[in-house]
């Protein structure tokens, strides 16, 4: 009997085991399907929307480039013609003379010039051309030709003289003077002007005489033209032995024509007759 106890008791501690192991088994499998469920009924977000791509930004067309304007090309001024009256290089220059203008200025000056070659008596125009004459007139009273000499022979042009001596020294001279090439008298045969470089107002001592016509130095349009002050009244036969002469390089005379000395007169010479 108290095998039989126990083995009732076995028995039943094994189903009471087996029914809790049952239900246990079946509590988790009913729990299974709703924790799917569950799972499977989430929303799933939806995936963000991905930004559109901004078009791209046109590409600005590129800006015209400005064409390019031609530098304007300064027009080539025509060569200057050579001054035909330009001065040579001074050497050595001597002392300038003094500005001398205590002898009254008439209409009409005359000058009495003495050279190696003969006597030249010349007249000048002070009322056309009053400033070339008042400095040339400074340089004869001060006896500033006395031994200068004429240093530039051209037959059918002019002679030049004035501003050097025997030994081509050039002589210190005052200031320039303004050019007076408009005043209305013209560069012809036997009249007197004022030698300068191709700067219009350069003109100081030297001065030359026309051996012909020469037009063009006459003043015209933008050219300003020499300077005529005077002219050739008594001695044109000594302009023309002087213009004759053969010179060397340079225009210089191979015989040195000397101005001896340039005087004033007291009025117009008398006549010859």
């Amino acid at each position: 009997m108290h095998k039989t106890l126990q083995s009732v008791l076995v028995f039943g501690l094994f189903s009471a085991v087996s029914l809790f192991s049952g239900c246990k088994a079946t509590s988790k499998d009913a729990a299974t399907p709703a924790a799917t469920t569950a799972a499977a009924s989430a929303p799933v977000a939806p995936a963000k929307a991905v930004a559109a791509t901004e078009p791209d930004a046109p590409i600005a067309p590129a800006k015209p480039v400005a064409p390019v304007a031609p530098a304007p090309v300064a027009p080539v001024a025509p060569a200057k013609p050579v001054a035909s009256i330009v001065p040579a290089q001074p050497v050595a220059p001597a002392a300038a003379p003094a500005a001398n203008t205590s002898m009254p200025m008439s209409d009409m000056m005359y000058v009495v010039m003495k050279t190696n070659k003969g006597d030249v008596v010349m007249e000048l125009d002070h009322k056309m051309a009053p400033k070339s004459v008042e400095n040339f007139m400074a340089y004869v009273n001060a006896n500033y030709y006395d031994k200068t000499i004429f240093h530039r022979v051209i037959r059918d042009f002019m002679i030049q003289g004035g501003g050097f001596t025997s030994d081509m020294t050039q002589k210190s001279t005052n200031a320039p003077i303004v050019n007076e090439g408009k005043n209305g008298l013209l560069n012809t045969r036997g009249t007197l002007a004022m030698a300068r470089t191709n700067d219009p107002n350069s003109a100081t001592s030297q001065f030359f005489i026309n051996t012909v016509d020469n037009q063009f130095l006459n003043a015209s349009g933008r050219n300003p033209g020499y300077a005529v002050f005077g002219k050739v009244i008594d001695g044109m036969d000594v302009v023309d032995v002087i213009r004759a002469m053969p010179t060397k390089r340079g225009d210089v005379p191979v015989e040195t024509v000397e101005i001896i000395s340039i005087r004033p007169l007291p009025g117009a010479p008398a006549a010859k007759k």
